[in-house]
């Protein structure tokens, strides 16, 4: 990632914005929230009251239509990535990926994924379907129009912007995209709950959800 000055103070804005996080099951999870009635800490921000996501249509990796309401009834994690991204989004899908298959273990319903294009001049719904399900059959990928992606990236507080690739031209078919690497929690109203910064590690992330649907549970009642 370039300019770093820029990234720290847009991750910064992004902790201020506010994020809310979606819906979740475990026994495993209940008892933790018996144990203590202590608010932890997470690698990120809890959102008090989370943020309501703004209307937005996009389409999926199935070409299905998806917006805000797809968010409603089920805990997910969103990330704003793109497909030909050389690190920071594979590595964080395979993360994931890897949560996803420890949560099942512990018997607990994982939450959805998605994942967000911030490139959709090359990011259309076959190249996304190929590349979410390489990770996870279940993952999500979504693209749509730049104003749309661009109006839902700003009311989260997420960056993003085109860049130099390799041949140093900002207009060759090799350009990167500069993001940011962080995951919003959404809560089963459809709302940010939670802001996870990176890096990001297995047993952070789901520490983290742990607390974040035990605090969420707390700030609705």
């Amino acid at each position: 990632m370039q300019e770093n000055n820029k990234n720290i103070s847009i991750i910064v804005a992004i902790s201020a914005i506010a994020l809310s996080f979606g819906i979740w099951f475990g026994l495993d999870f209940h008892g933790a929230e018996q144990k203590t009635n202590k608010t932890e800490e997470i690698q990120g921000i809890l959102l008090n009251p989370a943020k309501q996501l703004p209307d937005f249509t996009f389409i999926d990796n199935k070409k299905h239509s998806f917006s805000r309401d797809n968010l409603k009834n089920t805990w997910s994690i969103m990330f704003f990535g793109y497909t030909h991204c050389p690190d920071v989004c594979p590595t964080t899908l395979q993360t994931l990926r890897r949560v996803d298959e420890k949560l099942e273990q512990m018997q607990v319903v994982p939450p959805q994924v998605i994942f967000v294009t911030v490139d959709p001049q090359r990011d259309n719904a076959e190249t996304l379907d190929r590349y979410v399900r390489y990770f996870n059959n279940d993952f999500i990928g979504l693209t749509g129009s730049p104003d749309g992606l661009e109006k839902l990236a700003a009311a989260l507080g997420v960056y993003y912007r085109k860049a130099a690739g390799a041949s140093g031209d900002l207009e060759a078919d090799d350009y990167a995209m500069d993001h940011t690497a962080a995951l919003l929690v959404i809560n089963p109203q459809g709302n940010v709950a939670a802001l996870l910064s990176p890096p990001h590690e297995v047993d952070r992330i789901i520490q983290d959800l742990r607390v974040i649907v035990q605090y969420d549970k707390k700030s609705t009642l």
